[in-house]
């Protein structure tokens, strides 16, 4: 078992996403490259701007809901949330956190929701909770 936790920086709440969580994948900072020449000279030179933003993902599992709408509105719940949590995120995982500042969620990319007969998970839905997490200079 493993938990997200989002910290906001401005209210102090907090807002957790616990049960089937993945560790998190950080993606490549977008930072601009502008190539150039000068006339008469060689070759081109690159000036590499400062970081700007990163993705943020990790797998998430919500499960346990006894019929198929239940299990659609829990993912309103989620997607509810885009756009409006700002600050930290925590992926915990036993005794390991890790955390991440100035971040924005942008959301839970789903896959199809599913039905497990066997009365364990009843219907669930597997995806990707993602973020965007800015440079603390941009």
């Amino acid at each position: 078992m493993a938990l997200i936790q989002y910290q906001s920086g401005s209210s102090g709440t907090s807002t957790n996403f616990g049960g089937f969580v993945g560790m998190m994948q950080e993606g490549v900072w977008e930072q601009p490259i502008q190539a150039f020449s000068a006339p008469g000279v060689t070759g081109a030179a690159h000036l590499i701007h400062a970081r700007l933003s990163r993705p943020l993902s990790c797998s998430y599992r919500i499960h346990g809901y006894a019929t198929r709408a239940l299990a659609e509105a829990a993912l309103r719940t989620i997607d509810a949330l885009t756009d409006s949590l700002f600050g930290t995120v925590s992926n915990t995982v036993g005794a390991d956190t890790v955390t991440w500042e100035n971040c924005t969620f942008r959301g839970f990319v789903r896959g199809e929701i599913k039905y497990d007969g066997s009365g364990e998970h009843d219907w669930w839905v597997e995806g990707r909770l993602n973020w965007i997490q800015r440079a603390p200079n941009a």
